[in-house]
């Protein structure tokens, strides 16, 4: 039987993508006379992935003539702070939104207290590419929500870490979150929740100083990682 379906030939590629996480703090320890500086320092660092996502594509489009689009994703919990505030700045800029979730939707709104907050998670869930609740429960937690983190940094190519730079406060925090992306080697961009400096990509050892590297030194190796024939 005949079909109208395209020769493969024709076929578009499939896109590559370049996936943020993200993990920080919330509200209570985000000064607010510390967020328009982190907002504008996210949109850096976000307007710096765009560039290396559009570098990608010029150098796979020498090689083949369609090319293959490279997406930026943004996988975020959603949690009100550092997690709402990078996924409206990636929204806003035109990456996708992935939402993994602690709890199944119903149970997690709890989280957010009724009016503008709990309404931005409703509107950030409305416009995620893919949400995918992990099911948590109440009577553990803690477990889910480090559960949560972990699969963040397990999914990404980065990790944008919002933080004061302190220990964390407890199970799932955002000391523990990036120090589990340091193991794995996943770049973490540090952006310092309460002082005024520059993001800075820590080192990728665990139990090495906190090197103040300057976040550009990622464009190579993820530029190698885009690349790669495996994505």
């Amino acid at each position: 039987m005949p079909t109208n379906r395209p020769p493969s030939s024709s076929l578009p590629e499939p896109a590559r993508v370049l996936r943020l996480g993200v993990t920080g703090h919330r509200p209570n320890r985000l000064p607010p006379s510390a967020l328009p500086r982190l907002r504008r320092q996210t949109g850096e660092v976000i307007a710096l992935l765009e560039s290396i996502a559009g570098e990608a594509q010029a150098a796979q489009a020498e090689v083949s003539r369609a090319g293959r689009p490279v997406l930026l994703r943004t996988l975020s919990a959603l949690a009100q702070g550092a997690d709402t505030l990078v996924a409206e700045i990636a929204l806003e800029r035109g990456a996708e939104l992935e939402a993994p979730l602690p709890f199944a939707v119903a149970e997690y709104e709890r989280d957010f207290p009724v009016g503008p907050p709990r309404e931005c998670f409703h509107r950030l869930l409305g416009r995620a590419a893919r949400v995918f609740p992990l099911g948590g429960t109440r009577e553990r937690e803690a477990e889910a929500y480090e559960a949560v983190g972990r699969l963040v940094v397990e999914r990404c190519d980065v990790l944008l870490a919002i933080w004061d730079g302190e220990p964390a406060a407890g199970q799932g925090g955002t000391a523990l979150i990036a120090a589990y992306a340091r193991e794995l080697g996943v770049p973490v961009i540090w952006i310092h929740a309460a002082s005024e400096r520059p993001p800075c990509l820590l080192a990728s050892d665990a139990g090495a100083a906190r090197e103040a590297m300057p976040i550009e030194a990622l464009r190579g190796r993820l530029l190698t990682k885009l690349a790669s024939p495996a994505r």
